[in-house]
């Protein structure tokens, strides 16, 4: 087995081709090849994989740790497939499936079913599903109930050192190049008005495979034949495919009585000519009855060459807002959607720099899963595994829809805690998951907030308290009996009662601490014997919490929070603003409602009700359309994959605390969706996130503690009297404060929005966002470094009754 620190090594299906090469060309990870032929004879992409068999995989399992199917698996039989997946389930290897396309380009649709079994048999065994758009990821899920991570499709034919744009600088030369007519770098909306001269498009037909509407392409021809603005060039091989002939010789036919339309015989396209030739368009026309993904249309969109689509698969997910999506086979649509073209003008190409950050981003992602599925096995049997105790809070048992950050936390802690290995044992609030053969000692009965006393997360009433306390003293009884189950204590209480505990378990404790110092919490840590502090270990979610903790002479180390990135997937964008977390005073909501007013921008709120009193107040009564236009709706708690979609799918995140945020988990979770964030600078969010791409923090207005006497006249007429103070305490509601917060905000806002929208501006940034959230934020950095707290806490002890 490969170590923690070695590079997974992948075998991929097909062995080769340039999307591949693409997302492997990492030094972290090892290509695995299987081809016999030497590298002078690579083998063809489309012929059937050595390594896509059941015998070839046990006969080198030993060579590598995924196989990774990317296409080319149409040509085998079911049963092949089926024993190829058993033999992976044999030696204990991971499947990975890359789902490019959920109908096969090649066949007619009526002729699906076989294709259709076989993907489903791979994406049913497989460990993990990717795919390129959230559209096809939500039709993954609605057809099998599998999650797909959604990645970004790689740029082709560029590396760093070999830059795509000095490609086709190279193959165009300072005139456009061969069969160009429009030179390098003019915009095409211009071109007409100017220089009389027409805009080219171009289809690629070649041997009219059946997924080709030449129905749609026909139309377009004579909707450009009627606009003397536009020119079709239309490229086909002259030989098409078997039940094909007979449509391709009527769009010819049609073709030759049209005067602004050329149907040219071509031979395959080498990869520079292709390049050259839809580098020099002005819109690239893709007729696809059906499908799924276009790589094409990812090579013209980098070129600069805006791509004109039907309406069907996802490919309209893949560059939202960048192309022209239309019914071809309508005239009028046909017309309008040429008209559309010529005034969205010319359409940059991507830099040298904005691919290479693309192409690394995509590497990493795939790294860090490949990673996250070796290192499990590898650590099987390894002494770093433990047997550990999650200890959840009381008020909200661990299931979605998550009541909050910290049952996401603890939620997702103990599912990867397991996924690695480790023995996880629960004790959380009736009905959570995980809790299947706990004992009883470690379920949290419910409770029922008291009749007349408003819903408040702020705190429990008396008789609530005592049951809370009577199910943390259970709890620790239970432990402190049975010492011989646990390795490590992993306490998320937020209560007293286990650090009472430290020293007489017989094993050590960690405690993450998730807010400010709690003062219960704080008199436990002092009063701890010298001989207990050994049994102790204390976890920060930011350094901004450990300095807090600090201050109360709490020591801690910081490990932050983390993002399942797996879950929080990338998202099209879109123009709307969202909001998302618990309902409750300090996390100020009716700040993220005020900016959508000023803006008059939608707004879509999600989260639980965590006060009843403040959301009937300030909340309810703003909801729907406002007098500014904004539309305001609360759509309650959400499942982890539909709140990962609303904010995927919006242009922007409010964030905008009242109080001093220990960490800003919301935040990362936005970032990894690809979603940039603005956001009030409170507590950990300005150290965590303060360089962060992607997001923007805004000085909230000061608080009187902060501004000094004079400011409360100040801020009742409406004045900032302060610059960029930060008041270090909690705060209330406060209609005047809050309203100089807002405007702070939706001031930013004002520049940054259409930024946000822009398609061409935004793809980039978004994917940089994602980039650094797997990198920074991801489950897995915070799942390491855990594991070094749990050894070392445990090596601290070592000895010791």
């Amino acid at each position: 087995m490969p170590s923690k620190h070695s590079r997974p090594r992948v075998v991929t299906i097909p062995e080769s081709h340039p999307y591949i090469e693409a997302v492997l060309g990492s030094r972290h990870v090892e290509h695995v090849r299987h081809s016999v032929r030497p590298p002078a004879e690579p083998r063809s992409p489309w012929a059937p994989s050595l390594a896509l068999n059941g015998a070839w995989v046990e006969g080198n399992a030993d060579r590598f740790d995924v196989a990774h199917v990317h296409f080319g698996f149409e040509g085998f039989e079911l049963e092949e497939i089926t024993a190829f997946i058993r033999a992976l389930a044999r030696v204990g290897k991971s499947l990975f499936v890359t789902v490019h396309d959920l109908e096969n380009p090649q066949l007619p649709l009526e002729e699906q079913g076989a294709y259709r079994a076989k993907l489903a048999a791979l994406v049913r065994a497989a460990d993990q599903v990717l795919t390129l758009t959230p559209g096809a990821a939500r039709e993954i899920h609605e057809r099998w109930g599998v999650r797909a991570v959604v990645v970004a499709h790689p740029p082709q034919f560029h590396t760093a050192s070999a830059p795509l744009p000095d490609l086709v600088a190279q193959l165009l030369g300072p005139t456009g190049g061969p069969a160009a007519e429009r030179p390098s770098g003019t915009a095409p909306a211009s071109v007409v008005g100017q220089e009389g001269r027409a805009l080219r498009a171009g289809a690629l037909v070649k041997d009219a495979r059946p997924n080709l509407d030449l129905t749609a392409l026909a139309s377009l021809a004579r909707a450009v034949d009627d606009d003397a603005g536009w020119r079709l060039e239309i490229l086909h091989h002259g030989r098409f495919r078997a039940g094909r002939e007979a449509a391709a010789a009527e769009l010819l036919a049609a073709v030759e009585l049209l005067e602004r339309v050329t149907a040219v015989e071509r031979g395959r396209l080498e990869d520079g000519e292709l390049i050259a030739w839809v580098a020099s368009l002005d819109l690239l026309v893709l007729p696809y009855g059906h499908g799924t993904h276009s790589g094409l249309l990812e090579l013209a969109n980098d070129l600069g060459t805006r791509v004109l689509l039907t309406r069907a698969g996802h490919f309209g997910d893949q560059r939202p807002g960048l192309n022209i999506v239309a019914d071809l086979a309508e005239p009028s649509e046909a017309a309008a959607a040429l008209a559309e073209a010529r005034e969205a003008g010319e359409l940059a190409p991507c830099d040298a720099e904005t691919l290479t950050s693309t192409l690394k981003a995509v590497r990493r992602e795939h790294r860090e899963l490949y990673r996250r599925a070796v290192w499990p096995r590898a650590a099987e049997g390894r002494a770093e595994r433990k047997r550990v105790l999650v200890l959840a809070p009381f008020r909200h048992p661990l299931r979605q829809p998550h009541q909050g950050g910290l049952e996401s936390h603890v939620w997702t802690l103990v599912r990867e805690l397991r996924h690695r290995g480790h023995e996880v044992f629960l004790a959380a609030p009736e009905g959570s998951d995980f809790l299947e053969g706990a004992p009883s000692e470690f379920v949290y009965p419910p409770y029922a907030w008291p009749e007349g006393v408003p819903v408040t997360d702020a705190g429990f009433p008396p008789e609530v308290r005592e049951l809370e306390q009577a199910a943390m003293s259970r709890a620790m009884e239970f432990a402190a009996a049975h010492p011989e189950w646990f390795d490590v204590v992993h306490n998320h209480t937020l209560h007293p009662e286990p650090l009472r505990w430290i020293g007489r378990l017989g094993v050590p404790m960690v405690t993450t601490v998730h807010t400010p110092p709690l003062p219960e919490m704080v008199a436990e840590f002092a009063a701890l014997t010298e001989d207990a502090r050994r049994w102790a270990s204390v976890v920060a979610v930011s350094e901004h919490t450990q300095r807090s903790w600090d201050s109360e002479g709490v020591e801690s180390e910081v490990v932050r929070n983390g993002v399942d990135t797996k879950a929080w997937v990338f998202g099209a964008g879109g123009d709307e603003l969202c909001w998302f977390g618990r309902i409750v005073p300090e996390k100020g909501p009716h700040i993220a409602i005020a900016v959508a007013e000023a803006l008059g921008c939608p707004l879509t709120l999600a989260g639980p009700i965590g006060d009843s009193e403040y959301a009937r107040e300030q909340i309810l009564p703003r909801l729907g359309r406002r007098p500014s236009g904004a539309v305001i709706r609360h759509v309650g708690a959400l499942r982890q994959m539909e709140l990962a979609e609303l904010v995927g799918s919006s242009a922007c995140s409010l964030i905008t605390p009242l109080w001093d945020e220990p960490f800003g988990l919301v935040a990362a979770e936005s970032l990894a969706s690809g979603t940039p964030v603005v956001a009030l600078r409170r507590g950990g969010l300005g150290e965590v996130f303060g360089r962060q791409r992607g997001v923007t923090l805004v000085d909230p207005a000061p608080t009187p503690e902060r501004a000094g006497g004079g400011d409360d006249d100040a801020l009742s007429a409406g004045r900032d009297p302060l610059g960029s103070e930060i008041n270090e305490t909690a705060d209330v509601p406060c209609p005047e404060r809050d309203a100089i917060s807002a405007a702070r905000m939706a001031e930013a806002l004002v520049d940054l929005l259409p930024a946000y929208r822009d398609p061409e501006q935004s793809l980039a940034a978004r994917w940089a966002a994602r980039h650094d959230a797997v990198r920074r934020f991801s489950f897995e950095r915070t799942m390491d470094r855990l594991e070094g707290v749990y050894e070392r806490a445990c090596e601290a002890v070592e000895g010791l009754a």
